[in-house]
């Protein structure tokens, strides 16, 4: 297992409108699957992996969820998600910031996926799936395609 790098991210408790910090720990292990290890106080080490950071993450924000607790990063925002590309090549790494109606563009709009983000900017894993579906749309995908997408 190899080490790639950590962050120190701040949590926020959806219960007591409270922050706190965490760790994140992200490792390769193989060419099939990547390892994101959670460290927190009050929740414990946590280890999610999957074929890219994003899936982790996703995975890791499911875990915080049902715990009340949402992770302030730019992958946690319901107005970001990765491109395939992103994804395959880059391991999820970095995500593009989506405008209804506007294509994401490179240069402007690609974000690393683990620098902070404003709790005011944050969502659920399904409300950030919903803005990335409402958003494909816009750029005049039809809803059949993404039923397709989904099996």
């Amino acid at each position: 297992m190899h080490k790639l790098k950590q962050f120190e991210l701040p949590l926020y408790n959806i219960n007591f409108q409270e922050y706190s910090n965490c760790r994140i720990t992200i490792y390769e292990n193989d060419r099939e699957r990547l390892i994101l290890e959670f460290e927190h106080k009050l929740l414990d080490k946590q280890k999610f992996q999957a074929n890219d950071f994003f899936d982790c993450l996703c995975d890791l924000r499911l875990f915080l969820e049902k715990e009340r607790y949402f992770i302030l990063c730019n992958g946690a925002r319901v107005d970001c998600y990765p491109s395939p590309m992103a994804r395959d090549m880059g391991m999820g790494l970095k995500v593009y910031q989506m405008k209804m109606g506007q294509k994401a563009q490179r240069t402007t709009d690609l974000l690393k996926t683990f620098d902070r983000a404003e709790i005011s900017q944050i969502g659920t894993v399904e409300e950030q799936r919903t803005y990335f579906e409402k958003w494909l749309v816009s750029l005049g995908w039809k809803k059949e395609w993404l039923n397709r997408r989904k099996n």
